[in-house]
């Protein structure tokens, strides 16, 4: 699967990165910011992302908004409560970060 992370946090990205390859996955990105990730979110050919709800900041959510129109499935990390705009964009899911990579490869193996 080619997976997207946005993610701004350079070592939670890398993480995420890792364990993404390290279950056999093509990674792309990550995004660090909105703008990073919109051209990718748009564009690119993908199967699944994985983004923060908070970028620096910023909620991801024209991310999500992007992605979900498309029809790519995505989950939010967040280390806080869900907040309104999750459950505004429907049936979104929202994992606690740190995000453990056997709940990462269940989640995955969900989408396949």
């Amino acid at each position: 699967m080619r997976i997207l992370i946005v993610e701004d946090e350079a070592l939670v990205a890398l993480d995420l990165a890792t364990q993404m390859e390290d279950l056999g996955h093509e990674v792309v990105g990550p995004a660090h910011s909105v703008e990073q990730a919109m051209p990718l979110a748009e564009g690119e050919a993908l199967d699944f992302a994985l983004l923060d709800i908070n970028l620096r900041g910023r909620q991801s959510t024209p991310v999500a908004q992007a992605l979900i129109a498309r029809g790519i499935p995505l989950v939010f990390l967040s280390g806080y409560d869900s907040p309104q705009m999750v459950e505004d964009l429907g049936a979104v899911r929202v994992l606690p970060k740190p995000v453990q990579p056997r709940t990462l490869g269940q989640l995955l193996s969900e989408v396949a």
